[in-house]
């Protein structure tokens, strides 16, 4: 398709929706279908296709301000010649995209939306209001109703049970419990082990209860303290028996800012390189300084999620002890990595950590783990494709064949559980744990590209015969939830 093609209003028609509008991201990627062939991740082609619309509106208000129909066909497709390539090359590959949330905004103000799941009943040991994945109980959602706070400080206790009418029966044969503590910290119980309503245990005097209504009437053998009941009761009595959830949706107003550069070359040297290789520099300088905005970006986000303020953090000493082989004290590591991605799973339950960040420090010791096989490098042997799918999957991005040497690169995956990511000015003796889940939403960090790369016509500035480029990129970046990730110190280094 011409550049003229692309710009005509025909082409640009029902493009307005957001990124989640499926109708219209459709129509995005059959439009853009030939700049987005060998992308395979789904996600990351909805998202291409959102970015290549959102540069082409760029520069149809380009044309619409700045330039007449007369020189459309001189300066629009040499913009289009230089501009979708370098996108389709450094923003499909940016390492951020399989390590973030990315999520393209259609205009320079957008939202980011996240949401937070939160108990609407007070139900056992939960009070309502409660965030679900921080204090998460198993029996929310069940008939059974573990720890019911009752009273402290005597021997008898009457009421009425939260939930009713109680069952009977449970498992192991017992309806209902009253447990608490005495002044030796023994435990005390007292339990209805036939269904009859009469209880049995550490009973003091005759200790009731009333099925139906949940009336309890019970008395210790001794005073106690942190007296809980643990009983079933019918959902199906009433509507008003199952507990609910409440989805705390939020929204939070981003903005898209800048990162530029310039480029000035010498027109000899544009000449010479002509002459001799028949070599255009122009598209080479245009690639190159787009990388380099672009590793901005990736190391940017990294140190967003390094300094997250993340609690999660553990040590590992990498001196050997004498008389231990040195690779296999170095394996111990992957058990410290092992429990903060654990830790992850936590306080997220979207899933282990299934990525690393490290520098140029920490890189041996994970060179050694590939001389027993932990650690697949991708120069070795590339494995297949990051899926993302599962709790343990790795993150959907494509890796790239090789590293490039330059910038931040994948170095391989460690026991196919977490993609190793080398970032050269990663700070000394840190490992950067993380989780990207399943879902766009399932990340600590959101990174918002807007517009992915706007540049300039080359001009030849009469002054000094330079010839100068302008490039610049706008997007938006927010921490949503630090929990996300980890952070071990590696003390004593190799």
């Amino acid at each position: 398709m011409e550049a003229r093609d692309f710009l005509s209003e025909n082409a640009r028609a029902n493009s307005a929706g957001g990124l989640l509008d499926e109708d219209v991201n459709v129509i995005l990627q059959g439009k853009y279908k030939d700049l987005l062939e060998g992308i395979d991740d789904s996600w990351t082609r909805r998202c291409m296709a959102q970015l290549y619309e959102n540069e082409m509106r760029h520069l149809a208000e380009m044309q619409r301000k700045n330039l007449t129909e007369s020189t459309l066909a001189q300066n629009i497709p040499d913009l289009v010649k230089f501009v979708f390539p370098v996108i389709r090359k450094v923003w499909a590959n940016l390492i951020a995209n399989g390590l973030f949330s990315i999520q393209p905004m259609s205009s320079p103000i957008g939202g980011i939306f996240y949401w937070d799941y939160k108990y609407g009943t007070s139900k056992g040991t939960i009070t309502a209001g409660q965030n679900m994945i921080e204090n998460f109980d198993p029996y929310y959602s069940s008939e059974y109703i573990k720890e019911e706070s009752i009273g402290t400080g005597s021997a008898s206790f009457s009421g009425t049970l939260a939930w009713s009418p109680v069952k009977p029966y449970g498992l192991g044969q017992v309806g209902i419990e009253f447990l608490g503590t005495d002044g030796s910290s023994n435990q005390l119980r007292i339990y209805d082990a036939d269904g009859s309503g009469t209880l049995t245990g550490d009973v003091g005097a005759g200790s009731t209860v009333t099925y139906s209504s949940g009336a309890y009437n019970i008395t210790f053998s001794a005073s106690v303290t942190g007296v809980v009941a643990n009983y079933y009761y019918s959902m199906e009595a009433s509507s008003d028996n199952v507990p609910q959830v409440n989805v705390d949706i939020e929204l939070e107003a981003i903005k898209a800012w800048s990162r530029k550069l310039k480029i000035l070359w010498s027109s000899e040297a544009a000449d010479d390189m002509r002459a001799v290789l028949n070599m255009d520099i122009e598209p080479e300088l245009t690639q190159g300084v787009a990388s380099e905005i672009a590793l901005g970006i990736d190391r940017e986000l990294i140190d967003a999620a390094y300094t997250s303020g993340t609690t999660n953090t553990e040590t590992f000493d990498a001196a050997v002890p004498p008389g231990r082989n040195q690779v296999d004290h170095f394996r111990n590591i992957m058990t410290v990595i092992e429990k903060v991605s654990g830790q992850i799973n936590t306080d997220t339950h979207r899933g282990p950590g299934n990525f690393l960040v490290i520098g140029p420090s920490v890189q041996p010791i994970f060179g050694a783990l590939a001389t027993h096989g932990d650690l697949v490098r991708v120069l070795d042997n590339v494995p297949t494709g990051p899926t993302g799918k599962g709790v343990t999957g790795r993150p959907a991005f494509p890796l790239p064949q090789a590293p490039s040497g330059y910038g931040v690169y994948p170095m391989g995956f460690l026991q196919n559980k977490w993609t190793v990511i080398v970032d050269p000015y990663f700070p000394s003796g840190k490992i950067l744990v993380g989780l990207k889940g399943t879902m766009f939403t399932d990340s600590g960090l959101v990174y918002a590209p807007y517009v992915p790369l706007e540049m300039t016509a080359a001009f030849l500035d009469p002054a000094d015969w330079t010839l100068r480029k302008g490039m610049r990129t706008r997007y938006a970046k927010k921490l949503v939830n630090s929990k996300f990730f980890g952070i071990i110190t590696v003390t004593n280094l190799p």
